[in-house]
Protein backbone atom coordinates (compact mmCIF):
# COMPACT_ATOMS: atom_id res chain seq x y z
CA UNK A 1 0.00 0.00 0.00
CA UNK A 2 1.23 3.48 -1.49
CA UNK A 3 0.59 6.16 1.39
CA UNK A 4 1.51 10.11 1.53
CA UNK A 5 4.87 11.34 4.01
CA UNK A 6 3.62 11.58 7.37
CA UNK A 7 0.31 11.12 6.23
CA UNK A 8 -2.60 9.27 9.02
CA UNK A 9 -5.78 9.66 10.03
CA UNK A 10 -5.77 11.63 13.03
CA UNK A 11 -9.34 9.49 14.47
CA UNK A 12 -7.95 6.02 13.72
CA UNK A 13 -4.26 6.88 13.58
CA UNK A 14 -4.00 4.50 10.18
CA UNK A 15 -2.13 5.65 7.11
CA UNK A 16 -4.17 7.21 4.11
CA UNK A 17 -3.91 4.95 1.24
CA UNK A 18 -2.93 6.56 -2.28
CA UNK A 19 -6.09 5.74 -4.59
CA UNK A 20 -4.79 3.84 -7.40
CA UNK A 21 -6.85 2.39 -10.41
CA UNK A 22 -6.34 -0.83 -11.15
CA UNK A 23 -7.70 -2.99 -13.30
CA UNK A 24 -8.24 -6.59 -12.57
CA UNK A 25 -8.14 -8.87 -16.05
CA UNK A 26 -10.55 -10.98 -16.36
CA UNK A 27 -10.98 -14.02 -19.02
CA UNK A 28 -13.77 -12.05 -20.56
CA UNK A 29 -12.46 -8.70 -21.09
CA UNK A 30 -9.21 -7.73 -22.61
CA UNK A 31 -8.70 -3.99 -21.17
CA UNK A 32 -5.53 -3.80 -18.95
CA UNK A 33 -6.10 -0.36 -17.00
CA UNK A 34 -8.45 1.98 -16.39
CA UNK A 35 -7.34 4.88 -19.20
CA UNK A 36 -9.52 2.20 -21.47
CA UNK A 37 -12.26 1.77 -19.00
CA UNK A 38 -13.21 5.41 -18.42
CA UNK A 39 -16.04 6.52 -15.43
CA UNK A 40 -19.03 5.92 -16.32
CA UNK A 41 -21.32 9.24 -15.19
CA UNK A 42 -25.35 9.37 -13.89
CA UNK A 43 -26.39 12.93 -13.33
CA UNK A 44 -29.98 13.86 -11.98
CA UNK A 45 -31.91 16.56 -14.25
CA UNK A 46 -31.60 19.44 -11.93
CA UNK A 47 -27.83 18.44 -11.11
CA UNK A 48 -28.33 17.78 -7.74
CA UNK A 49 -27.50 14.09 -7.28
CA UNK A 50 -24.44 13.08 -9.11
CA UNK A 51 -22.84 9.34 -9.31
CA UNK A 52 -19.92 8.02 -10.65
CA UNK A 53 -19.37 4.36 -11.33
CA UNK A 54 -15.56 3.08 -12.21
CA UNK A 55 -14.49 -0.90 -12.30
CA UNK A 56 -11.69 -1.27 -9.97
CA UNK A 57 -9.61 -4.40 -8.64
CA UNK A 58 -12.05 -6.33 -6.53
CA UNK A 59 -15.61 -4.35 -7.65
CA UNK A 60 -17.33 -1.42 -8.65
CA UNK A 61 -15.94 2.11 -7.36
CA UNK A 62 -19.43 3.85 -6.72
CA UNK A 63 -18.94 7.53 -5.74
CA UNK A 64 -22.46 9.74 -5.03
CA UNK A 65 -22.38 12.92 -4.25
CA UNK A 66 -25.75 14.95 -3.37
CA UNK A 67 -26.34 19.00 -3.33
CA UNK A 68 -28.83 20.07 -0.95
CA UNK A 69 -29.48 23.39 0.15
CA UNK A 70 -26.48 25.01 1.85
CA UNK A 71 -24.99 21.44 2.16
CA UNK A 72 -23.43 18.69 -0.16
CA UNK A 73 -22.98 15.18 0.68
CA UNK A 74 -20.50 12.74 -0.54
CA UNK A 75 -19.16 9.37 0.18
CA UNK A 76 -17.85 6.52 -2.27
CA UNK A 77 -17.95 2.61 -1.74
CA UNK A 78 -16.54 -0.72 -3.69
CA UNK A 79 -19.00 -3.30 -4.15
CA UNK A 80 -17.90 -6.41 -5.40
CA UNK A 81 -21.39 -8.07 -5.63
CA UNK A 82 -24.91 -7.05 -7.62
CA UNK A 83 -27.46 -7.64 -4.98
CA UNK A 84 -25.22 -5.67 -2.30
CA UNK A 85 -25.34 -2.74 -4.92
CA UNK A 86 -28.92 -3.04 -5.72
CA UNK A 87 -30.12 -3.17 -1.69
CA UNK A 88 -27.99 -0.12 -1.69
CA UNK A 89 -29.59 2.10 -4.09
CA UNK A 90 -33.00 0.22 -2.58
CA UNK A 91 -32.27 1.95 0.82
CA UNK A 92 -31.44 5.71 -0.87
CA UNK A 93 -35.18 7.52 -0.16
CA UNK A 94 -33.93 9.76 -3.13
CA UNK A 95 -34.94 6.66 -5.89
CA UNK A 96 -38.27 8.15 -5.56
CA UNK A 97 -37.35 11.69 -6.76
CA UNK A 98 -34.73 10.49 -9.42
CA UNK A 99 -36.54 7.26 -10.49
CA UNK A 100 -34.58 7.06 -14.20
CA UNK A 101 -31.28 7.77 -12.47
CA UNK A 102 -31.54 4.93 -10.42
CA UNK A 103 -32.61 2.40 -12.97
CA UNK A 104 -29.96 3.83 -15.10
CA UNK A 105 -27.34 3.20 -12.15
CA UNK A 106 -28.36 -0.62 -12.05
CA UNK A 107 -27.68 -0.98 -15.72
CA UNK A 108 -24.45 0.64 -15.36
CA UNK A 109 -23.47 -0.82 -12.50
CA UNK A 110 -24.40 -4.53 -13.92
CA UNK A 111 -22.43 -3.92 -16.58
CA UNK A 112 -19.21 -2.95 -15.24
CA UNK A 113 -19.27 -5.66 -12.84
CA UNK A 114 -20.82 -8.19 -15.53
CA UNK A 115 -16.85 -9.14 -16.60
CA UNK A 116 -16.48 -11.43 -13.11
CA UNK A 117 -19.54 -12.90 -13.87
Amino acid sequence: MQTWPNSRCRLFELPIALLACERMRSPMTTTPNCSENPDQHVLSPDGRLKFNLRRVKGGVLVSRQHTEQQQQVEHTIVFSERELFHHYLDLDPLRFRYVHQYVQLKRIFDELLAPDI
